[in-house]
């Protein structure tokens, strides 16, 4: 994973000829505590607008990964750089519980301190504690709707769509066996596929007598209640 503070592993250097513990420490800064934060649900990283304070005694340090456009979920927090110490941690995010660990000793050796990895999981407030009442309805991570991509006009779905996701695959033969929406008589205005299923997705789409059309890294959310679905119309070129 990528991280917010490089971290260049220790390295000794033995002097020709000399004592074996004589030795030269690089000129790096190693962070006390290296954060990762995911989702305890999905497994995913979730570090965007996650925010780390650690505190030891007196001394206390804040950490934020800014949720801003590209933000990277995979970033890693790093805090007290060269301090050894015995420190409280807590996670913060909007959307989700806030996350505790106590008493994280880091220590330090001949260089640097021995950094310590911590794994934060992340529960997401439920719907109730939110005030929310979700419905019962599943509802679609992705929605398809297609059309001449020369005339503008809608087309029957009679295609067949794939989406992958890893080592998900769902695919859906004449627009058949997700969610779907019919017009006048057998006409299908469209089709829902990967039901509540958050996911960054590749999709495929073929349809007799028109190019093959693709689109990848498509990203549904999660939602309070229901993933946040995306909505997909594709122009098809003959």
């Amino acid at each position: 994973m990528k991280k917010f503070i490089a971290t260049i592993m220790p390295i000794f250097l033995f002097s020709c000829g000399g004592d074996e513990d004589d030795f030269f420490c690089n000129d790096s800064e190693e962070p006390a505590i290296e954060i990762e934060v995911f989702d305890s649900a999905t497994q995913l990283p979730i570090s965007c607008g996650a925010k780390a304070t650690i505190q030891d005694g007196t001394f206390t340090q804040e950490v934020e990964n800014t949720p801003e456009t590209n933000c990277d979920d995979s970033i890693i927090l790093g805090a007290a750089d060269e301090r050894a110490g015995n420190y409280d941690i807590s996670i913060s995010k909007e959307g989700y519980y806030e996350w505790n660990t106590y008493n994280v000793v880091v220590s330090e050796n001949e260089c640097h301190v021995n950094t310590v990895n911590i794994q934060a999981y992340l529960e997401k407030i439920s719907p109730e504690d939110q005030g929310v009442a979700c419905t019962d309805n599943i509802e679609s991570g992705l929605w398809f709707e297609l059309f001449d991509k020369e005339t503008g006009e809608r087309l029957h779905c009679d295609a067949t769509i794939t989406i992958e996701d890893g080592d998900y695959i769902e695919e859906l033969i004449d627009c058949m066996g997700g969610s779907s929406a019919a017009g006048d008589g057998d006409f299908i205005i469209g089709v829902g596929a990967a039901p509540e299923r958050a996911g960054i997705y590749n999709v495929t789409i073929e349809k007799e007598g028109y190019q093959n059309w693709y689109s990848s890294n498509i990203e549904v959310s999660e939602g309070i209640c229901h993933v946040n679905q995306v909505q997909i119309q594709a122009y098809l070129e003959k």
